[in-house]
């Protein structure tokens, strides 16, 4: 079984170099060989059918389903070890949660989560910048903490002044949001007052399937494979948590 593991492992890096090898910066003559070779590459890994989709988005990066069938490369950690300490609620959590907040979101990244209409926010006429977290794609609140997003039962405030998770707050004001932002992905927001021995144990996810699916829509797209391409987007964002209209 470790023999196989290791095997569909090398695949799934095989995918992500050669699509690496394809794109611009390593092709600029738009080589369409290389991206053949990428899409081949994707494409065996799809077709040895042991991967899916997890259908949970959020709770898929948390310890407790860490090992599902979507993961083909993660790295676990064991806390008996104190050198494999992970420590992310402790240095994830915001400040007003006694944590580090040293993971920020940046504006751009929250503005690449579309509307639930399946548009960007700067193209979709329904989008409100004075309300701009609202019915937005559900990966965003499972991914970002912002202000006033639930959080262990209160709302985050990084609004100025005095918001409780912003640099004007009573714990640890040092420790507050650069952008507003915090991340919520990976987290198990279950544990209260994290510490370096009150923690989670998340594993580091090097590659997924959904990355797979993805590469291969990539290379499909380069070949003037559009119909494919739309096709394995749409598996992805079809995801029974996520549920994004379709491309």
């Amino acid at each position: 079984h470790l023999a196989h593991s290791c095997h569909y492992t090398e695949l799934s890096i095989k995918s992500r170099a050669l699509l690496y090898a394809a794109s611009p910066l390593n092709n600029p003559e738009n080589d369409m060989g290389k991206w053949q070779k990428a899409a081949d590459a994707a494409k065996s890994v799809i077709d040895l059918n042991i991967y899916k989709l997890f259908p949970d988005y959020k709770s898929m990066f948390q310890a407790a389903n860490a090992y599902n069938a979507e993961m083909i490369w993660i790295r676990p950690f064991n806390h008996v070890a104190d050198i494999e300490y992970t420590d992310l609620e402790l240095l994830f959590y915001p400040n007003g949660s006694n944590g580090y907040g040293n993971v920020c979101p940046l504006q751009n990244l929250v503005d690449q989560y579309e509307t639930l209409n399946g548009k960007l926010p700067a193209d979709d006429p329904g989008y409100d910048p004075q309300n701009p977290y609202v019915n937005r794609d559900p990966r965003f609140y499972d991914c970002i903490l912002y202000d006033g997003a639930p959080f262990q039962g209160r709302e985050v405030e990084t609004f100025l002044p005095g918001g409780k998770d912003s640099n004007q707050g009573s714990l640890s004001p040092w420790n507050a949001t650069k952008t507003g932002y915090y991340m919520l992905k990976f987290l198990n927001e279950s544990i209260i007052n994290p510490t370096t021995v009150n923690n989670g144990n998340s594993p580091w996810i090097f590659i997924r399937y959904a990355e797979v699916l993805l590469n291969y829509a990539e290379a499909e797209y380069h070949l003037r494979n559009e119909d494919i391409c739309r096709q394995y987007i749409n598996m992805v964002r079809s995801r029974p948590s996520v549920n994004m209209p379709p491309v």
